[in-house]
């Protein structure tokens, strides 16, 4: 795997995203080389305070998800266009996500290159004002950085503060429409996505619910 993740390394300049196949799909063994690949990758960071390192998705009900999660907000049906750790003040850099379980029905990862993304490249994205909720650590923050090392969006916790705002998130969706680089999830797939390059969305997860993913968030 040490070997694999050097051409990782080059397609995610390259495309900002990567995938490679594991030797077999146990969870124990995709657990490791999940951590390992992150730990090659930068510093792993557990997605919410106290959780673990390595986080393990089913699509859930909005009934039993996680509070504000995006399952609790959308349940099994398709997720909004989003960068992970949209409500840190610096999000991961990297995903790291591997495939336990999955079926020819299962929701597949579809991936947009940011830099691809006109409304998220004018000057709306660099000025337009969102509250970013984050419990008693929320604060205010525009889609591109100010160096525009990264972009930093997500529906569920960004909340437009002006018009501006408001339509620029709603220009994000039309325009990602036409999107159609996936990730069609098979068992022992591992993908590493760029967290500040690429925005990702879940297809509909309703007509499956084998759907088993590992995923562990990588700071730089």
């Amino acid at each position: 795997m040490r070997d694999r993740l050097e051409g990782v390394k080059e397609r995610l300049v390259t495309n900002g995203w990567a995938v490679v196949t594991a030797p077999g799909s146990a969870v124990e063994t995709l657990q490791d080389l999940v951590f390992d690949i992150a730990q090659q990758l930068g510093s792993p960071r557990a997605n919410r305070k106290g959780g673990d390192l390595v986080d393990h998705l089913r699509p859930t009900n909005a009934s039993t998800a996680k509070p504000r999660s995006l399952s609790a907000l959308y349940g099994t049906g398709s997720f909004p266009w989003h960068t992970d750790g949209a409500h840190w003040p610096v999000p991961p850099r990297y995903l790291v996500l591997a495939c336990a379980q999955a079926s020819a029905n299962t929701a597949a990862t579809i991936i947009w290159d940011a830099r691809q993304c006109l409304a998220l490249n004018g000057e709306a994205a660099r000025q337009a004002n969102f509250r970013v909720s984050n419990g008693a650590n929320s604060f205010y923050a525009t889609v591109t950085s100010p160096l525009q090392s990264y972009y930093r969006f997500d529906p569920g916790c960004m909340f437009p503060l002006d018009s501006t705002a408001q339509r620029l998130q709603e220009t994000v969706e039309k325009e990602g429409t036409s999107v159609s680089d996936e990730i069609a999830w098979a068992p022992g797939l591992i993908a590493v996505i760029d967290n500040w390059r690429c925005l990702h969305r879940r297809a509909n997860a309703e007509q499956d619910s084998s759907r088993y993913l590992l995923r562990t968030t990588v700071m730089e």
